[in-house]
């Protein structure tokens, strides 16, 4: 399978498992990379600018920028029925027509520096934080990923592990410390850290999750000289204090709903969840069922 490029200077060949880009002039090679299941491409074509390369095949679609034979999206659709303009990218699934902006495809953005071992969008995607192992300074970016306003300031022993955001992006809590001894609560606004909430002795924390109006922190912790036996935390963010320890529900990891409940969901049973209200009080007695049956 082959096409031109709109201007009919590049060609783009699709063998097996290999798509490749070549200049039609010269014959030269401009980008290559690896595809899986090409051999089931049944159509070719490029965006009206010639920078993006689309690829359907039985119930498949990928598409594929130009400038390094990256694949950007591997879906899976009902149908051949694709539309593609250049900038948004239309096809058919469960009879339903899916419209896709794909211009922030085009021109990614990379992170100067060293790539950082941390990082995370607010939930509305407004800002990212990142943080590289060792570093004096926690970084607060635009969704472009430049950095907003001076660094923040971290201690030596900083090392940044299950963050998590408030709804509005305006707190983030992350384990914190070499022996992860602590978490910091930081108001991302004032670009200050208004909590260093001490985890309690022989106790280590293993997940972390924050209310969507950041009011409450649940943090999971196991015992240090026995894993198995672990509690769920609950801090009250507002009151600055520990508002209740639950025990008996191993190792959690935990989502909060929109709302007053939070889900503990058991790292060792998938199928094992405890419902509590915000101040983790259960929702009933003995409340474990499978995840599929909470609403």
């Amino acid at each position: 399978m082959v096409a031109f490029s709109p201007d009919e200077q590049t060609l783009a060949c699709v063998t097996a498992s290999r798509i490749s880009l070549v200049d039609v002039r010269t014959g030269r090679t401009l980008a290559s990379g690896p595809v899986s299941d090409l051999e089931s491409v049944d159509r070719l074509w490029f965006s009206p600018d010639g920078r993006l390369l689309a690829a359907t095949g039985p119930a498949r679609l990928r598409l594929i920028r130009v400038s390094d034979a990256q694949v950007l999206l591997d879906q899976p659709v009902a149908t051949d029925a694709v539309g593609f303009d250049g900038t948004t990218l239309r096809y058919l699934a469960d009879a339903t027509v899916v419209s896709l902006d794909v211009t922030g495809l085009l021109d990614p953005v990379r992170l100067p520096g060293p790539v950082p071992d941390t990082e995370l969008f607010s939930p509305d995607g407004r800002l990212l934080v990142t943080h590289k192992a060792g570093s004096r300074a926690m970084m607060l970016r635009d969704p472009r990923g430049r950095v907003v306003g001076t660094p923040l300031p971290m201690e030596a022993d900083s090392m940044i592990r299950d963050p998590a955001f408030s709804g509005d992006g305006g707190l983030l809590a992350f384990t914190d410390g070499r022996s992860r001894d602590y978490v910091s609560l930081w108001d991302t606004t004032r670009r200050t850290r208004v909590a260093k909430i001490p985890i309690p002795d022989m106790w280590y924390p293993h997940s972390l999750a924050m209310a969507p109006d950041g009011a409450t922190l649940a943090i999971g912790v196991s015992a240090v000289v026995d894993p198995s036996r672990a509690r769920l935390l609950i801090w009250d963010v507002r009151q600055a204090r520990w508002s209740r320890s639950i025990g008996r529900v191993g190792e959690v990891e935990v989502v909060f709903r929109p709302g007053s409940t939070m889900v503990a969901e058991s790292q060792a049973d998938p199928t094992a969840c405890w419902t509590f209200r915000r101040e983790g009080r259960p929702v009933r007695p003995s409340d474990r069922r499978g995840c599929g049956a909470l609403r």
